[in-house]
């Protein structure tokens, strides 16, 4: 089996937008996800474990230090990807609306990520645009990529239907601010029991046996048929 390609990290909670396309809301069991609405923060040296792992595994591909939240939420996000970045090994970024994007704060970003994306959900136009151009020229060496449109996920109504069709979508490890392994990057909390870091180690979990087995079955044309919560995914 390969070797991930994304290591995604969710270092906190929170995000501070309610967008209807977004798991964090599209969620009908409110409970299952009421631990996102409050501030929880990963434990640096839970963070600083999970980039040993990676690095001794040989990973080199792009660490995300965001996944279901507003990674500048976090009051350590610098201090996070100045960590990353040390290791001289992963290209570092980060997932944001951009909503807490200041000077200071992009100026101390610049020096340790190497992309930004950008989801600027404005739908005036030129305020939009404007905006982009404001983000962009506060950055010097980050490469920064702005996007504009929601990614349509579970249970909303503009979802279409692909319970049919093999996954694809399996090449990333993601670990919640919790510690829980996630599947892929319409898991958020948890749906697959995979086990936690650091109970299971990022080699065990990535060519564990439970793993590969729900992989193997969701790779396979029908294989969604197996897991109710991958029958209902829009990807």
């Amino acid at each position: 089996m390969k070797r991930f390609f994304w290591l995604d990290i969710e270092t906190s909670s929170l995000c501070n937008r309610r967008c209807s396309t977004c798991i964090r809301n599209s969620n009908p069991a409110r409970e299952e996800v009421a631990d996102w609405f409050d501030q929880n923060l990963m434990p640096m040296e839970t963070i600083q474990a999970i980039l040993d792992q990676a690095a001794a595994m040989g990973f080199h591909g792009r660490l995300i230090l965001s996944h279901f939240n507003e990674p500048l939420m976090d009051p350590r996000i610098v201090e996070i990807a100045k960590l990353a970045k040390s290791y001289g090994l992963f290209n570092v970024a980060a997932v944001t609306n951009g909503d807490f994007l200041s000077e200071q704060l992009a100026a101390q970003l610049d020096l340790y990520l190497d992309r930004l994306i950008v989801s600027l959900y404005l739908s005036n136009g030129r305020k939009r645009e404007s905006r982009k151009r404001w983000i962009l020229s506060l950055f010097k060496q980050t490469a920064v990529q702005v996007k504009g449109y929601h990614e349509v996920v579970h249970w909303h109504p503009g979802a279409t239907d692909k319970s049919s069709e093999p996954c694809l979508h399996m090449a990333r490890l993601i670990i919640n601010h919790r510690g829980q392994y996630l599947l892929c990057c319409d898991d958020m909390i948890g749906h697959f029991d995979l086990g936690t870091f650091p109970e299971t180690s990022l080699l065990d979990y990535w060519y564990g046996d439970t793993r590969g087995k729900i992989v193997a079955e969701l790779s396979a044309e029908g294989g969604r048929k197996n897991y109710p919560y991958c029958m209902a995914c829009p990807r």
